[in-house]
């Protein structure tokens, strides 16, 4: 309820014009609980990452694994640098942040940490690039 409330999109316009342009989606249900309470999750949409250098993450991204900026976004309207890029039919959103991930506190084996798994065709094409840095 306190996320619902923070995020009323009466208060916040961008808010509510997404939600205005979301649609519902034919995809099969991913999970069978959120078909019994009708809603019926599908598919997660974009991902939110934290970065301290958005011009360092752009060059990995987008450059190294050419992942296309998603210009229809306004990168302009939160109060900090961001852009968003697809994958596939989902998106990650970049957002610039100081700190975005403070050392104390953190899982010393950064699997159990927060993480995002990008599917590729050519691993070995990604280690190659990887081992001539």
């Amino acid at each position: 309820p306190r996320l619902i409330k923070r995020y009323q999109p009466a208060q916040r316009p961008y808010v509510r014009q997404l939600i205005t342009k979301m649609s519902t989606t034919p995809d099969l249900v991913i999970d069978e609980q959120s078909a019994k309470n009708g809603l019926e999750v599908v598919s997660i949409r974009h991902v939110g990452l934290l970065c301290s250098n958005l011009e360092k993450s752009l060059a990995f991204y987008q450059g190294l694994l050419g992942l296309k900026v998603c210009d229809d976004r306004p990168n302009d309207k939160l109060p900090f640098g961001g852009k968003w890029l697809w994958v596939g039919s989902e998106m990650i959103h970049l957002m610039e942040l100081p700190n975005p991930d403070p050392i104390t506190g953190r899982p010393e084996q950064g699997g159990r940490d927060r993480h995002v798994c990008i599917a590729i065709k050519n691993v070995n094409k990604l280690k190659s690039i990887f081992d001539e840095e």
